[in-house]
């Protein structure tokens, strides 16, 4: 569970610290609802989570929405492409 160690362990502060720590990562917007999609397994999967940011007197929090194999991913987001 390398992703869960390294995002345990994160002071995410913003996307930007999130790409410094896993250059494979996406932000989706949908429905006024950004969330942050990692390739995980070497590729194989999808960790789709929504994530509050670190910010002063409040610890950041990740809540894991999704898992699912890069096939299946590609599958359920078919039409939604570009909607960044």
């Amino acid at each position: 569970m390398r992703w869960l160690d390294i995002a345990s362990a994160a002071q995410w502060r913003s996307f930007a610290d999130i790409r410094r720590t896993f250059g494979s990562v996406d932000l989706y917007h949908n429905k006024g609802v950004c969330r942050v999609v990692f390739n995980i397994g070497g590729n194989k999967f999808r960790l789709t989570a929504g994530v509050q940011y670190v910010r002063k007197n409040t610890e950041g929090v990740v809540v894991v929405r999704l898992v699912e194999t890069h096939s299946d991913y590609d599958k359920s987001n078919e039409g939604r492409r570009g909607k960044r």
